[in-house]
């Protein structure tokens, strides 16, 4: 557990840092240039953080580990009812949101890092080559795909999966246009 709220000063370093290197990771993204590596890491920001923290919210205890060094051995848990009774709607809708991208990740890493990775391609960017980023959207949304069918072994729940977690990207977009 962090010590000292100082800590929680260093969250965006780190937090940018983990968008730059899980970006890294994906042969595709080190493809692009520059500009449109910078574009996709732009948008990818906001929905990023949103599956991890969906991925790690705790609904029993209303609230969120964040970490705050590097090497995610020290965190401070973030309580929700901190934010007071004037944000309590506002949070109470994120919270519920929350709660149904972590029922759909099912606490399945494979799902959330290929979901992940489809957000990262989002052809909603303006890049110098959207084909590129439109084709690794479509690639890594047909992984995701097959990843659950093969985890469920029928088709028709695969796809109730699969359109769940789209839309649940959708309401992500939503929510980043409402800020």
């Amino acid at each position: 557990i962090a010590n000292q709220i100082s800590d929680a000063l260093h969250i965006p370093e780190i937090y940018f840092k983990w968008v730059a290197q899980f970006c890294r990771k994906i042969t595709a993204f080190n493809h692009l240039n520059g500009d449109d590596q910078l574009a996709l890491m732009k948008h990818f920001c906001f929905h990023g953080l949103v599956i991890r923290m969906a991925f790690n919210t705790d609904p029993v205890k209303f609230g969120y580990p964040m970490i705050v060094n590097d090497s995610g051995s020290e965190a401070f848990f973030i309580d929700f009812n901190l934010f007071g009774q004037i944000k309590r709607e506002f949070i109470n809708t994120y919270v519920q949101f929350w709660i149904s991208l972590q029922t759909e990740l099912e606490n399945d890493l494979i799902i959330r890092d290929l979901l992940t990775a489809q957000v990262l391609f989002s052809p909603e960017v303006n890049v110098s080559r959207p084909e590129f980023v439109r084709y690794h959207y479509l690639a890594y949304a047909s992984l995701l795909r097959k990843y659950l069918e093969y985890k469920y072994q029928n088709e028709a729940a695969a796809r109730r999966k699969f359109s769940a977690l789209m839309a649940l990207v959708d309401e992500i977009s939503e929510i980043k246009q409402f800020e």
